[in-house]
């Protein structure tokens, strides 16, 4: 009795029936084809200014050693129903724009025939107003599949889950400071607060741009003006002035801007004690899905405080604090 066995790795014939010969006598070998192995690799980019994701999906493939398989038949697919609406027109495969199906925010695309691996897929979904114009940090997971059907069965051959993380954008964001010093020497006259809003840091492109900054009572306008950002630094400034609603009325951006408020501060005959105003802005464009959005209260506090007092403990065995005064 002798027994002879097929070396698979030492074969190079491909797959199929093969005659072979064997002492003399002719016997028939079936060769099945070596089993494809499958890779699906997803990434995600979040472009704020467009307010969408680019998923970007590599395909690969391997069988033995040969990496070009042809995807012909097999069908990519994708659930969008929890990440958000998929923009029209944005699919594209190894870079050329491609019809697919779209089902109750479900794509899908049967490759044809000659799609040879490797291949790349890119599309873009839509961020929702809910995580867009959130106040923390956003995530979105996204799975892609190559699967194929037969006779009705569908077979998932790899997927891969992706989550893309993000802060949304701070859309309207507010500092001040406050100038009441000549020469080093506090004066409780001739004082102002400087208020700086910086709105739109992402570049996003808005229409019939509306800042609001309603001033603490006190306080009065002395002048304004507003800049564009331009990559590298602030362009010149425009001189402008608030409407009865105190609305500064910007119109249409593409960049960041920064709108510089001087307000005046009511003179005082008393050269001590503070004082602290609390100020907001917020900020209205054209087809903006939520009322507006407010930097919230900024406080600056004028003036200064004659006296200070601190106190530290020195023993504690002997229950002694050191007490500190300052004058000013």
């Amino acid at each position: 009795i002798a027994y002879f066995e097929f070396d698979a790795d030492a074969f190079t014939g491909g797959s199929g029936d093969f005659v072979i010969k064997i002492l003399e006598k002719e016997y028939t070998l079936n060769v099945p084809p070596l089993p494809i192995t499958y890779e699906v690799n997803k990434v995600g980019s979040v472009d704020l200014a467009t307010q969408s994701v680019l998923w970007t999906v590599n395909l690969s493939a391997l069988q033995g050693t040969n990496d070009v398989i042809d995807l012909a038949g097999l069908e990519f697919f994708d659930n969008l129903q929890s990440v958000g609406t998929y923009i029209e027109d944005s699919f594209t495969v190894n870079s050329i724009s491609t019809p697919i199906t779209i089902t109750n925010n479900q794509i899908s695309y049967v490759f044809p025939e000659s799609t040879n691996t490797p291949t790349t897929i890119t599309f873009r979904t839509r961020i929702s107003n809910t995580a867009y114009y959130a106040t923390s940090q956003q995530s979105i997971t996204n799975t892609a599949v190559l699967r194929e059907t037969v006779d009705s069965i569908t077979t998932i051959l790899d997927q891969d889950p992706e989550t893309v993380t993000f802060t949304p954008p701070t859309w309207i964001s507010k500092s001040g400071v406050s100038s009441d010093t000549v020469g080093g020497v506090y004066d409780p006259t001739n004082r102002t607060i400087t208020w700086t809003i910086t709105a739109n840091p992402a570049g996003a492109s808005l229409n019939n741009v509306i800042i609001t900054d309603v001033l603490p009572i006190g306080l009065t306008f002395n002048q304004a003006s507003w800049q564009t950002w331009n990559g590298s630094g602030w362009d010149s400034s425009t001189p402008i002035t608030p409407n009865g609603s105190s609305q500064y009325l910007i119109g249409n951006i593409t960049s960041m801007i920064r709108l510089i408020i001087v307000s005046n501060v009511p003179d005082q005959s008393n050269v001590t004690g503070t004082t602290t105003y609390n100020n907001s802005a917020n900020i209205v464009w054209d087809g903006l899905p939520v009322p507006a959005i407010s930097t919230g209260n900024v406080p600056v506090t004028v003036g200064y405080n004659a006296i200070s007092k601190s106190g530290v403990r020195v023993s504690l065995s002997n229950q002694l604090i050191r007490w500190t005064v300052n004058a000013d």
